[in-house]
């Protein structure tokens, strides 16, 4: 008896299993149905409405871009030894290829001095490379494994100037800035402006220049940004001239800070803007400041390439 009792509780429940798996399969055909159905009707929707809105929707993202532009850019990463900010000037820092880590040239040369011939790394204390091709071969993995986007641009820089044993080839070089400035690197993003301005490895495009040059600005690029304050001024945009020149005195340029000054001087700058920017300026340049980086300095170390 007890064995009927568990056949007939099966089946009821194997039935009830049935009978919901029959609504859950019409509940989601249904949910299915529906979702085609709304989307056809909000693209249809958008399509009658898009020229309606057109010149909002392009007004909203220049909007959108000039906030971009004209914010102040976040602060560079830490020095992963002396954990102080690295520098805005590219040259004041050395990129590892062995690790894909940023030192300041602080910390390279008080190595170099500690460590007779300075055969490892610094940081992850991997030897340098032996040969002249192995820094290529650096390069090409950091690029392949992890997507590095700064091993992309010195993968250009390479091809750019023939180094390490390759043949220049500007074309091969402008493929590589390419690529990186997709993952995010403001050195390609530069460089890429610089070759469609002066049809280096490309046909040349002064409005893509142009995009990629405030793009990279947007990537606190120090020179991007500079470049863009002289080429306002050039256009007699002062105002945005000077923002630009602003921010980049903020960022540590000291020829920006001049020119601001002047501007100010000159009435182009008020005068709270002047003093927050150049309080800004040397509370800056004294948080990044150290006496390893003023003895590197002073010993012309002002660029250590890829190592």
């Amino acid at each position: 008896m007890q064995h009927v009792r568990y056949v007939c509780g099966c089946l009821l429940l194997f039935s009830n299993f049935c009978a919901f798996y029959e609504l859950l399969c019409f509940e989601y055909d249904k949910y299915v149905m529906f979702h085609i159905f709304s989307t056809a009707v909000f693209t249809s929707f958008q399509k009658a409405h898009r020229s309606a809105h057109k010149k909002e929707c392009r007004k909203r993202a220049k909007e959108l871009h000039e906030e971009a532009l004209f914010r102040q850019p976040e602060t560079p990463d830490d020095c992963p030894i002396c954990f102080l900010p690295l520098s805005y000037v590219e040259e004041q820092s050395a990129y590892q290829t062995c690790c894909g880590k940023f030192l300041c040239i602080g910390c390279v040369n008080t190595v170099e001095q500690m460590e007779s011939g300075w055969e490892s790394c610094a940081f992850c204390r991997v030897d340098r490379p032996s040969r002249e091709g192995e820094v290529f071969e650096r390069l090409e993995d950091r690029l392949e494994k992890y997507n590095d986007p700064t091993a992309g641009f010195s993968l250009g820089i390479c091809h750019a100037n023939g180094k390490y044993g390759l043949s220049e080839d500007r074309e091969k070089a402008h493929e590589y800035y390419l690529r990186a400035a997709k993952l995010s690197s403001s050195q390609a993003t530069f460089r890429l402006s610089l070759n469609y301005y002066n049809g280096d490895g490309c046909d040349v495009d002064k409005a893509k220049a142009w995009s990629y040059l405030e793009e990279a600005a947007i990537m606190r690029h120090l020179e991007a940004r500079t470049v863009l304050a002289i080429e306002e001024t050039k256009r007699g945009n002062m105002e945005r001239g000077g923002r630009h020149r602003m921010i980049a005195a903020v960022m540590g340029d000291d020829e920006s800070m001049s020119v601001v000054k002047n501007l100010y001087s000159l009435g182009h700058v008020k005068k709270d803007e002047f003093e927050v920017t150049l309080r800004k300026h040397h509370a800056w340049k004294e948080e990044i400041k150290s006496e390893q980086r003023k003895e590197a300095k002073e010993a012309r170390m002002d660029y250590v390439g890829p190592t």
